[in-house]
């Protein structure tokens, strides 16, 4: 029996399409079909690390890691492929530090604490390329996608990342640059709900369970995390804003009953204040706010409380800060960083012009001297009269300030 052309059409393309399965049962062995084909297929192409022996391998991983390091490899294999690369806004021929930041992002997979050093990378990047003045193109910004990395977490990740403190420092000015500030404070409601139970003092750490280990941990996270808001707030000029992050902080550590002081904040704010001395601008209320904070847990928090009494709106004070000046061998814990010197001298120098107006001598000599020794290199002492008569003054103590040249910047 001869067979027409259009049978020989229709077995043609039957051969390039096969009909699909008529039943059920038919449907289903040919999906078993296809799978066992592409399991073989991906298992040639990505072996799983159990079939690879450790002969085979290329690098020596540590051994305490050795599983995780085999399936990170892993699904780095399956993540390299050209099938699942990442469309993204930024184009590759782009080579600015921000383009460059987005790119390496996203074309690398993040999975929780893994990308904590890829994350610092491109935050750094990122915010050199920002510091340059770069333009970031609409949908070219690095803090949407360290958003999504977030989000995607773990609840336990999360809480690894809130209290690892070099990746929150890069994190929280990119998120503060571009435009998602609500999300840091996202950050800080995740660590306030981390709540693991009342803590009574800080010698439980010897002895104490897992979870008041991360409840210390939690606090402490809090503490550098609001020292990091107080910071960008104080680039921008929001000392007020600032300040009340600080109060509402302090009060709700109160309520809660943890007995640590934000020492972290608390020197963050006072350095910013010290900064603009008396040109501060907060309220009184706010300003009296700030310093029933400043604890004596810390030695720190004692000296910068002292030191911003002298600027109170209502009555300024160097009766405190004489007190520190006193204390044996202080002059050994000051930071040697620049900013901290300059605010130290600034403080020291008010302190004094504060007292030589109220008529304090004794407390003007004893500022004075203080600055001297410990700042020698900026006092400038004028010139005494080589040929004193014999009813002059044989003091040369420094009284006054007019006695020095002291250089403010």
């Amino acid at each position: 029996m001869k067979s027409s052309p259009y049978l020989y059409i229709a077995k043609f393309l039957s051969i390039l399409h096969p009909p699909l399965p008529k039943t059920p049962r038919a449907s289903k062995t040919l999906v078993n079909v296809l799978e066992s084909a592409f399991q073989k297929h991906l298992d040639e192409v990505h072996p799983s690390p159990a079939s690879v022996s450790p002969k085979d391998s290329t690098t020596v991983p540590d051994p305490s890691h050795q599983v995780s390091h085999d399936l990170h490899r892993h699904f780095d294999s399956l993540l390299a492929h050209p099938l699942l690369a990442t469309q993204h806004a930024v184009t590759a021929k782009s080579r600015t530090d921000t383009a460059t930041a987005v790119i390496r992002l996203e074309q690398v997979g993040l999975s929780g604490v893994r990308g904590f050093k890829l994350v610092q990378e491109c935050c750094r990047l990122y915010l050199r390329g920002l510091r340059k003045h770069e333009r970031v193109p609409a949908g070219g910004q690095l803090a949407p996608r360290l958003l999504n990395w977030y989000t995607q977490m773990k609840p336990s990740d999360k809480f690894l990342f809130l209290t690892n403190h070099t990746t929150l420092s890069y994190v929280v000015p990119v998120m503060y640059k571009d435009g998602l500030e609500s999300e840091v404070w996202n950050f800080l409601r995740t660590l306030y709900e981390s709540s693991f139970g009342e803590l009574k003092s800080v010698s439980e750490l010897a002895s104490s369970s897992e979870g008041t280990r991360s409840k210390v941990r939690s606090v402490e996270a809090e503490d550098y995390l609001i020292s990091l808001m107080i910071r960008q707030f104080s680039m921008k000029d929001s000392l007020s804003d600032a300040a009340h992050l600080f109060i509402q902080a302090a009060q709700y550590q109160e309520a809660r009953s943890i007995p640590f002081s934000l020492v972290l904040s608390s020197n963050c704010l006072a350095s910013a204040i010290l900064r603009v001395r008396h040109n501060h601008q907060l309220s009184l209320d706010v300003y009296r706010g700030v310093l029933r904070y400043f604890t004596d847990s810390h030695w720190r928090s004692s000296w910068n409380s002292a030191c911003l009494e002298l600027y109170d709106p209502l009555s300024p004070s160097t009766t405190s800060l004489l007190k520190q000046i006193r204390i044996p061998k202080l002059t050994e814990r000051f930071s040697q960083h620049p900013t901290e010197q300059q605010n130290v001298y600034t403080a020291l120098l008010d302190a004094a012009e504060l007292s030589e107006k109220q008529d304090s001598i004794a407390a003007t000599r004893e500022f004075l001297n203080f600055t001297s020794s410990l700042f020698p290199d900026r006092t400038q002492p004028k010139a005494m009269d080589p040929a004193p008569s014999k009813h002059s003054k044989k003091d040369t103590t420094v009284e006054t300030i007019s006695d020095f040249g002291f250089a403010r910047a």
